[in-house]
């Protein structure tokens, strides 16, 4: 009886230390998995970072009409192509399948252009100025006043009137509106008789030339 009973006690204790190493086995494989599976998270995160938001940027946004070009560099965009528009039309695609991509615009007329890239749900937009210039006669009479616009200038940017390539003292540089509209106001007998040469100088680079002929009233 003693030798069966110590048979039995020691076939429950080797049950019991086969269910205490599995025990520890389970432990240790979820300790390490505890341990495992921030690590190779952190390490997909970093092998695929998410997309950083898309960029539009341009080397110059204020254009000669018909002459002027800008390079417009666009970022951060989906790895397929980009549609462009420029004032909600369709302008041309680009290929961006390396996250990035470039493309150049050039104002085929006076105005305000919204330059706008769509890639995947994103959109970015940058705005073009391309001056011009409204109210200009052929003719005025010399002892009447004159008022000349200018149209689609960046706003809080300075016009300049020139005659014949000189300022006037009687007509101070303009600055746009909010608008992109600046009045340029010429007092009487600002024009001579004959061909008059005007210029609106836009900041310090564009230029839209004219000519006015000077009469006298009838």
């Amino acid at each position: 009886m003693n030798r069966g009973n110590r048979s039995q006690k020691c076939g429950t204790y080797g049950r019991q230390g086969a269910v205490t190493r599995r025990t520890r086995l389970s432990l240790i494989c979820m300790s390490a998995c505890a341990l495992l599976i921030p690590a190779v998270l952190t390490q997909n995160a970093n092998a695929y970072p998410p997309r950083q938001p898309m960029t539009l940027t341009t080397d110059q946004r204020l254009l000669q009409a018909k002459t002027g070009q800008a390079l417009f560099i666009v970022r951060n965009t989906c790895p397929a192509a980009a549609r462009v528009l420029v004032n909600g039309l369709g302008y041309k695609a680009i290929n961006t399948s390396r996250g990035y991509g470039s493309f150049t615009f050039s104002p085929t007329k006076p105005g305000r252009y919204k330059v706008t890239v769509k890639s995947c749900k994103e959109e970015v937009s940058d705005l073009i100025y391309a001056p011009g210039v409204a109210g200009v006669p052929q003719k005025h009479v010399v002892p009447r006043k004159l008022t000349l616009y200018a149209k689609y200038v960046p706003p809080g940017t300075l016009v300049t009137f020139l005659l014949g390539g000189k300022r006037l003292p009687a007509v101070p540089p303009v600055a746009a509106s909010a608008t992109g509209t600046a009045s340029v106001n010429l007092p009487s007998r600002t024009l001579k008789l004959g061909k008059n040469s005007v210029t609106f100088l836009v900041g310090t680079s564009i230029k839209i030339s004219g000519q006015i002929l000077g009469i006298l009233p009838l």
